[in-house]
């Protein structure tokens, strides 16, 4: 057995076994060695471990259907925002000029 310290978590300990000592300290702990009484975890692959259920796609589809609805009714508003405010920076370098102008002394 290996012992390390994980990075992000100082203070847990990491202990790697070989797959099948996990089994097998699985299999008869705590049942006095009856095998019978304790089944094996579900092999890698198997139905429980293949993918996600229909489910759990439903309600991620759900979420995201949820934050593009979300998004898009804000666009607009944004979009307003944006040209009013491009309209206004506008207005106010031409004012600027304007001004300069007058106070150099230019004729139109």
């Amino acid at each position: 057995m290996k012992a390390a310290l994980h990075p992000l978590l100082p203070r847990c300990r990491v202990v790697e076994k070989p797959r099948d000592v996990v089994r097998a300290s699985r299999l008869h702990a705590g049942d006095g060695g009856n095998p019978s009484s304790r089944r094996l975890p579900p092999a890698a692959g198997s139905r429980s471990e293949a993918g996600f259920t229909m489910v759990e796609i439903a309600i991620s589809i759900a979420i995201v259907a949820f934050a593009l609805v979300a998004i898009i009714g804000v666009l607009p508003t944004g979009f307003d925002v944006q040209r009013r405010n491009r309209e206004n920076t506008i207005i106010n370098q031409e004012g600027s000029l304007w001004l300069e102008a007058i106070r150099s002394g230019a004729w139109g």
